[in-house]
């Protein structure tokens, strides 16, 4: 189970910031993918939030083989896209401040 974060500089954006999220679990023979736009709360311990709606994917694979290596490759695309895995137990958490 991994979650991955990008916060920074966005050239096209209004307000030229951008923040994105990206979830990625296996199970099975399923790797299940969530990502959208994210919202950062706490100016000392940063807490990361889902931003309305996600969107999401399941693709299935008829090997544990083939699902491990394709979300390997899917968080190292992700890396090299600019996106930083959090560490340990943090997580994305569902948005409930209104």
């Amino acid at each position: 189970m991994s979650y991955l974060v990008k916060v920074g500089y966005e050239k096209r954006n209004v307000y030229k910031v951008s923040s994105k999220g990206y979830f990625i679990k296996r199970s099975g023979y399923s790797v299940y993918t969530e990502w959208g736009a994210i919202d950062v709360v706490g100016l000392l311990r940063k807490k990361f939030c889902w931003h309305k709606s996600t969107q999401n994917q399941i693709n299935k694979f008829r090997s544990l083989e083939k699902a491990n290596k394709f979300k390997d490759q899917k968080i190292k695309e992700l890396r090299s896209l600019g996106y930083n895995k959090l560490p340990g137990t943090s997580r994305i958490y569902t948005n409930n401040i209104k």
